[in-house]
């Protein structure tokens, strides 16, 4: 079961010694929600110029709060040592070490701040955490965005750090990708590894992410790999999205998604809390790549399929391999196509040999899941 962040957050860093105007962020915040349709309202221990707390109609707490020195950078260290950092901000530290003050946006759930009593009593009352959904939490994201760019906007952040993911980036990369929807590399960081050398000589990636737990329940590692960590990032955020549809699903363990062009195919391996994959520690969801037409992979592991079908249509010699489990795996067949099919994309069968001539050889079949990407997966 998927454990969604509560609390929602950014912080800004800012050059200067001008303090922001706060209560001109805070007017355009509700000047814009209340354009779509949610009315925000601000309580009274609002401290003008300094800290602003708003509540709205969509049941989300808002907070803002200026702090007139510089953040503890010691919060910061493991986003700047990340390699996706440095190569969307080469100058991170530099930001980081002239800042002079920083900006605190919030959002969380209900009346009640999230704090370790608050939970605690809920608890005791048999009370459920408020905004313990997707949507919920896509919402809160959204409305953190939302302010943070307003605010970025208005004081040209130096800086900014989404903390549920550890990304830290300039303001206007920031920006960029607030305006896309949820989830994207806001909310999922990849942390780069050195992944040695493939059979073939070239150097190999692997990735680590941070945030995509928050959406589908665990994070992402994907095995080394010799492509561009940019195209690994595909596969990513393809897996995630499958999982965020209304309808969406995680892949089973053991099977294997990919476009229907068949461009890329990775296999999916659940790795249970307590068991490793690589140099990492479950639970995790892991992504091994197969093949890549672009990029000339091919695992050993990878079988091209020859023919293609679903458990409406199971070849007679696919039928006659599968024996007295016949019944058993088009029954297993048939629930992951309608799983797929619910979520609006396809779930096959293919088998690695081609039709036998009558009476020939008989073929062996293994699943393979085909997922149709949509064009806003590929942004």
């Amino acid at each position: 079961m998927t454990d969604y962040p509560h609390t929602i957050q950014a912080a800004l860093l800012l050059c200067g010694d001008r303090a922001p105007d706060l209560d001109a962020i805070v007017r355009e915040f509700i000047a814009v929600e209340d354009a779509a349709g949610t009315q925000y309202k601000v309580f009274a221990d609002t401290k003008p110029g300094v800290f602003y707390r708003l509540y709205g109609t969509d049941d989300i707490m808002v907070t803002i709060e200026h702090l007139a020195r510089p953040a503890d950078l010691s919060v910061l260290e493991t986003a700047l040592s990340s390699s996706f950092t440095r190569a969307g901000t080469p100058d991170a530290r530099e930001r980081a070490a002239r800042h002079t003050s920083h900006i605190l946006v919030a959002t969380h759930a209900g009346l009640f701040p999230p704090t370790p009593e608050i939970r605690d009593m809920l608890a005791k009352l048999e009370m459920p955490l408020a905004g313990q959904s997707l949507p919920a939490l896509i919402a809160r994201m959204t409305r953190c965005a939302t302010l943070s760019t307003i605010a970025h906007r208005r004081t040209a952040a130096t800086l900014v750090h989404w903390t549920s993911s550890n990304q830290l980036m300039r303001g206007d990369m920031f920006e960029v990708l607030a305006a896309q929807p949820v989830p994207n590399l806001l909310h999922i960081h990849p942390m780069l590894f050195d992944g040695g050398t493939s059979a073939d000589g070239r150097q190999q990636v692997e990735i680590r992410t941070v945030g995509a737990s928050h959406f589908i329940g665990r994070d992402i590692h994907v095995a080394a790999t010799p492509v561009p960590w940019s195209a690994v990032l595909d596969g990513i955020f393809a897996f995630v999205t499958l999982a965020s549809l209304k309808h969406g699903y995680i892949v089973p363990d053991g099977d294997t998604f990919g476009p229907d062009d068949g461009s890329y195919r990775y296999r999916v391996t659940h790795v249970e809390e307590g068991n490793a994959s690589g140099d990492f520690t479950g639970p995790l969801y892991r992504l091994d790549l197969l093949f890549s037409r672009e990029h000339d992979v091919q695992t050993l592991d990878y079988i091209a399929p020859m023919r293609r079908f679903t458990d409406r249509e199971v070849p007679p010699d696919v039928v006659a391999r599968l024996g007295d489990h016949g019944a058993e795996v088009v029954k297993q067949w048939r629930s992951r196509r309608q799983m797929a099919g619910a979520a609006g994309i396809r779930f096959e069968v293919s088998t690695d040999r081609p039709a036998p001539p009558r009476g020939g050889a008989l073929g062996w079949a293994r699943r393979v899941l085909e997922r149709g990407l949509r064009d806003s997966w590929r942004q």
